[in-house]
């Protein structure tokens, strides 16, 4: 299989508890030395790139995953996450903003002209960092996501190195400002001690945090789609990732008042002409407010596409194009550090817990079956509020048709489950009906979650091809 030389798998948090500690001192001259004697004191960063790149693809190819993954891991180090942030601060929690300090910013004086060099391109970088200049950020990944598509396959070592560099700062970011709201979040989920309702209150602050974190997503969102929220330590991801489906879910709020609109737009994103669109509409908040990606949509049509996935059950295409390789999807996702996963729950919370975003399978219809979908708004450690689409009747100007739900769910008083379906009977077109006087309370069926890769744009595939993706294919992404 051809392997693209210019990406390289980055380590994890996994990798330093497996004992590769020992790399962080490693630096990568003298990593390449020892694999090449003659090589130049001096060498071009970008020549040590590429030996860095040629030696890990030739550990992988002889077996030594092991070897390649520290090897790997040294090159993130020294290159990914520039010596200009403390590394302690930056692998081990986010750093606050503004912390990179100008004179930290490490400056090669073997630069020369080539205003593309990973150099010249990391000091472009970190210049639109030091200021907190958002706006200039996103202005230089568009033009380095422009060289990316140049060539897809071997993409250039300096755009693929800024684009890094200024996603791992921007997600920092977001991570230190969810830290600082943390204890006040704590304090506030006091449904399963106090007893009340308090879900308001968990709203309320978490609405001012995707307010103080949405012009980081907003960068985000202009990056590498294909690696959008990538980091080397997956606490910050995961973070991150609960900040991108709290935004997606404020999209999705403010999205009352407008049914029709919603729901045209739903069905057009969703791919989906009739029918209950309230799965869409949740697939459509993520897609349009976080990345979600549209090789997905199909499976969020409905509550059984949408369990099926959440647990890997008949995937269609599990395999999944990474860095240099075709992989396993669930192994992928397991290697971020994101599977994704759906529980059914009865008078108790998942073990994983809710957070605001978070897929809820509602069963309020005739067997004991979810059949709506909507998406958590806010969770106090007892009540569960939520916001769907295709609630209210099916008459457009009904603008129930996008709401929250009307009371928070109870859910240690959450209903068992009922079965009303008259099996004796069907309406006029065949469908189920109710036994006759029977009643049935709405239920929260269980609660499930995507993986952060889900919200990144990857090609993939229904068998393990032989060789990479063409470059078109990859073009296509973004």
């Amino acid at each position: 299989m051809a392997v693209q030389k210019s990406h390289v798998r980055p380590s994890s948090e996994s990798d330093r508890e497996a004992g590769y500690k020992h790399s962080d001192s490693l630096p990568l001259e003298e990593t390449s030395a020892h694999h090449d004697s003659a090589a130049p004191e001096r060498a071009s960063s970008a020549t040590r790139l590429r030996r860095y790149a040629d030696i890990i693809h030739l550990q992988r190819s002889i077996g030594n995953n092991a070897t390649a993954t520290r090897l790997s891991k040294t090159l993130i180090d020294t290159h990914i996450a520039p010596s200009s942030i403390n590394r302690t601060e930056h692998i081990g929690r986010a750093a606050p903003p503004n912390r990179i300090q100008t004179q930290h910013i490490h400056r090669d004086p073997t630069l020369g002209a080539d205003p593309n060099s990973p150099e010249a391109v990391l000091q472009r970088v970190q210049t639109a960092l030091l200021p907190n200049n958002l706006s200039a950020l996103i202005t230089i990944q568009q033009e380095l996501l422009q060289q990316m598509q140049t060539d897809p396959l071997h993409p250039p070592a300096g755009a693929r190195v800024g684009l890094s560099t200024a996603r791992h700062w921007t997600m920092d970011q977001i991570a230190a400002i969810r830290d600082t709201y943390t204890a006040r979040l704590e304090a506030a989920r006091t449904g399963a001690t106090a007893g009340g309702d308090a879900t308001t209150a968990v709203e309320d602050l978490e609405t001012s945090m995707d307010a103080e974190c949405t012009p980081y997503l907003d960068a985000l969102m202009k990056g590498d789609p294909q690696y959008r929220y990538e980091h080397f330590n997956t606490t910050i991801s995961e973070k991150v990732f609960a900040a991108v489906r709290l935004h997606s879910m404020r999209r999705g709020v403010g999205r009352i008042g407008h049914r029709a609109e919603a729901e045209a737009e739903a069905r057009e994103h969703g791919h989906l002409a009739t029918g209950a669109w309230c799965g869409v509409f949740a697939y459509t908040q993520a897609e349009q407010g976080g990345g979600f990606d549209p090789h997905w949509a199909p499976y969020m049509q409905g509550e059984l596409g949408i369990r099926g996935a959440l647990a890997y059950y008949g995937e269609t295409n599990p395999w999944i194009w990474v860095f240099d390789h075709w992989e396993s999807i669930k192994e992928y996702h397991a290697f971020r550090g994101s599977l994704r996963w759906y529980e059914a729950i009865n008078r108790a919370p998942p073990q994983k817990g809710i957070q605001a975003g978070d897929i809820v399978l509602i069963d309020n219809s005739f067997g004991t079956n979810p059949d709506h979908v909507t998406t958590a708004i806010a969770f106090d450690g007892r009540f569960l509020t939520t916001v769907g689409g295709n609630q209210g009747t099916d008459n457009p100007a009904d603008e129930k048709g996008v709401s929250r739900s009307a009371r928070g769910f109870d859910l240690q008083s959450n209903p068992q489950p009922k079965d009303v379906t008259d099996k004796d009977a069907k309406d006029a077109d065949g469908k189920p009906i109710r036994r006759e006087k029977e009643k049935k309370s709405a239920r929260v069926h269980g609660v499930g979650r995507w993986s952060v890769v889900d919200y990144e744009r990857h090609l993939y595939s229904t068998t393990k091809p032989v060789g990479p993706p063409s470059a078109e294919d990859l073009a296509k992404l973004g």
